[in-house]
């Protein structure tokens, strides 16, 4: 097994990548305490569809992955 290292910046571009690409696991509750190497990035609202989970997620992501850009 080897050990990859990333930046900050880096996992935020790849959880968006992973969002933009289908690449995702949607569920009620928050799984990076139960699954290894997971991101949770919580979606607050009512959603009706997939598709509106995914736009909000991704939405959530990119204001993440700006503040990690400012170093914030």
């Amino acid at each position: 097994m080897h050990d990859y290292r990333c930046d900050d910046l880096t996992i935020m571009r790849t959880v968006l990548t992973c969002i933009r690409t289908r690449v995702v696991s949607i569920t009620g509750h928050a799984m990076h305490h139960d699954v290894p190497l997971c991101i949770s990035i919580q979606v607050p609202g009512e959603h009706v569809d997939k598709e509106s989970i995914l736009a909000a997620a991704e939405l959530s992501a990119e204001c993440l992955r700006a503040q990690v850009a400012r170093g914030l």
